[in-house]
């Protein structure tokens, strides 16, 4: 799997040229934040709509699949919902990424910018969030390139952490 990192920034996720974006919703995160309150503006508040009318909430489990058109670089958004928003545990982070992941497979996507559960600017630890990635990501080998979405500093720790899993590996 080729591994790369973006910043929560539109014009650096468009050079990211991924297949489809993953964003993580939480119920309660009204307005949308970060890099999912962009997202809803380059598609014209399609999202926002789509919460008001209760069609996107944000539940656990929840799947939402949709074309983006020429507003975002990828074809597809992917909305997996998380239920209330809280710290998500390892295991559970594990299992969120997972389902991610087997979704892209299933509908044939091969590369994608990801905006890991609980982050960018969430509760969830970004090494944390990492480490789980690279646990599930060899169970879905159809999806072998990935770019991370988060904030500089995330970045920084997640890099490190990569390299220690390197050098130990």
């Amino acid at each position: 799997m080729n591994l790369g990192f973006v910043a929560p920034d539109l014009r650096q996720l468009d050079r990211a040229r991924a297949g489809a974006l993953v964003l993580f919703l939480h119920e309660d995160e009204v307005p949308l934040p970060d890099i999912r309150g962009l997202v809803d503006w380059r598609l014209c508040g399609t999202l926002s709509r789509l919460v008001a009318l209760g069609r996107l909430r944000g539940a656990d489990g929840e799947t939402t699949l949709m074309p983006v058109g020429h507003r975002l670089a990828c074809e597809r958004l992917l909305v997996l919902g998380l239920g209330p928003r809280r710290t998500l545990a390892a295991a559970e982070l594990g299992a969120q990424v997972r389902r991610a992941l087997r979704t892209l497979a299933g509908i044939r996507v091969h590369s994608a910018a990801i905006a890991l559960p609980g982050r960018p600017g969430g509760p969830t630890d970004p090494v944390a969030a990492l480490e789980e990635l690279l646990a599930v990501a060899p169970d879905v080998p159809e999806v072998d390139e990935i770019v991370v979405v988060d904030d500089p500093i995330a970045q920084k720790a997640m890099n490190a952490a990569l390299d220690l899993q390197r050098r130990r590996g």
